[in-house]
């Protein structure tokens, strides 16, 4: 291993990174998650070389000036099926949300907001064996977990919540029992355990 590019910028409290190809180029690009005032995610185009271009600065949607969106955590898929990948981002405390952002062949289109109860961490994940992927977000305020099934065309069905115990946090989708369906498994901040969901069924380990 060797390291060959660095950026500094001038932004604070880095809440997540993920990896995709936004722009569908076949090159791996990065998107980090921005817990400031003056930028919700930076995206950096991979160039290929394990270098990346100049930073797109996608800005929170807080009204109030200098005012972040509360993001805690992102997730990276293609959820509408054209080939790129588009980013999913977890808003907490100030709006309560999860904002979809699309990417398309001009840049990201206008993020579209689904209110939750308390979402803190957010995953995607086939969760109906339909092809198309679902989003599963922890709401630690309500201990739930929110479901929700996705069309194929970037939008979803409202969300399902379910019980997961005392504030779940991060949280993880897998197909954890081989029967081709993805599950979800969830830490809890309140009493340290590790929750496992099953499709179908639910489980719990620690």
């Amino acid at each position: 291993m060797r390291p060959v590019w660095e950026l500094a910028t001038a932004y604070f409290t880095t809440e997540g990174i993920a990896t995709g190809d936004f722009d569908g180029d076949g090159k791996t690009d990065v998107a980090i998650a921005m817990g400031d005032n003056r930028a919700a995610l930076l995206v950096l185009r991979g160039l290929g070389t394990g270098e990346f271009a100049a930073p797109i600065i996608l800005p929170p949607l807080s009204p109030s000036p200098g005012v972040s969106d509360g993001t805690t955590s992102l997730a990276v898929g293609d959820v509408n099926g054209d080939g790129r990948d588009d980013i999913i981002v977890v808003c907490f405390g100030l709006t309560n949300q999860l904002l979809v952002r699309l990417s398309t062949g001009a840049g990201f289109a206008d993020p579209v907001s689904i209110v939750l109860p308390s979402p803190v961490d957010v995953a995607l994940g086939d969760l109906d064996g339909d092809g198309k992927l679902d989003v599963v977000a922890s709401n630690i305020d309500s201990g739930t977990v929110s479901l929700l099934r996705g069309h194929g065309d970037g939008s979803f069905a409202p969300p399902v919540n379910i019980p997961m115990g005392p504030e779940p946090v991060s949280l993880a989708v897998a197909d954890f029992d081989g029967d081709g369906l993805a599950d979800i498994a969830v830490t809890s901040l309140a009493d340290h355990a590790i929750r496992v969901l099953l499709n179908g069924r639910s489980g719990t380990g620690q």
